[in-house]
């Protein structure tokens, strides 16, 4: 397989926060023209956190006004009320390399998984293997790691074949991703690429910084 290498785009914001405070106000993340407003600021703690997907109205706003990349999904908001430790809601930010691979057949695009077999899952297209004497491809026939002709084995020579390539791997530059979560009384709501993933939580006894970021 060739190589070459990519830059990942900008990941999608999918949900926004609105937070309810003990007075009844809600104060939301993007206001309705898509001002963002920092979870820093609030006046007060909230005692409950509702995660609200974008709308395609507000998304499009946020996108303009705060050049956050917001994206419209049909989804459920999801109520987190304050379990009676209070409510903190943050994101974990990483950079990642994510190998994928291009069918130079169809095009399509798929991750890279070395013990998988080399086959396009959309066209299903794979390498193959070309005899010069034959002047046909041919099903490789393995013997102590060589790959020879079938056809010129059972006629006594050791042929070897030529591999047509099919693939092509994208050693991806680094990339960046990110998660939003809120956390209240052990538990955590974690917002991922297509869901919410709602799981306990205990926080880490280490010493070394901490890689979760309180929302700005």
């Amino acid at each position: 397989m060739q190589t070459t290498t990519q830059t990942d785009s900008l990941p999608f914001w999918r949900y926004h926060w609105i937070a309810t405070l003990s007075d009844g106000r809600q104060i939301p993340q993007f206001d309705a023209d898509g001002h963002k407003f920092p979870w820093s600021k609030l006046p007060d703690k909230p005692v409950a956190i509702t995660l609200l997907p974008f709308s395609k109205d507000l998304a499009l706003k946020v996108r303009a006004v705060s050049k956050v990349a917001a994206l419209p999904i049909a989804a459920l908001p999801v109520v987190v009320a304050d379990l009676g430790d209070g409510l903190l809601c943050g994101i974990d930010e990483r950079f990642h390399t994510t190998p994928t691979v291009k069918c130079l057949s169809c095009g399509h695009t798929f991750p890279f998984n070395p013990s998988g077999k080399a086959e396009c899952p959309a066209c299903h297209d794979k390498d193959e293997w070309f005899c010069a004497d034959c002047q046909a491809n041919r099903e490789p026939l393995v013997i102590d790691n060589t790959i020879l002709c079938p056809t010129c084995k059972a006629n006594g020579k050791t042929r070897g074949l030529k591999r047509i390539m099919k693939f092509q791997i994208s050693a991806s530059g680094m990339q960046y991703d990110f998660q939003h979560w809120v956390r209240t009384g052990g538990m955590e709501f974690r917002v991922t690429c297509d869901r919410i993933i709602i799981q306990p939580y205990q926080k880490p006894q280490t010493t070394e910084p901490s890689t979760d970021n309180p929302q700005q």
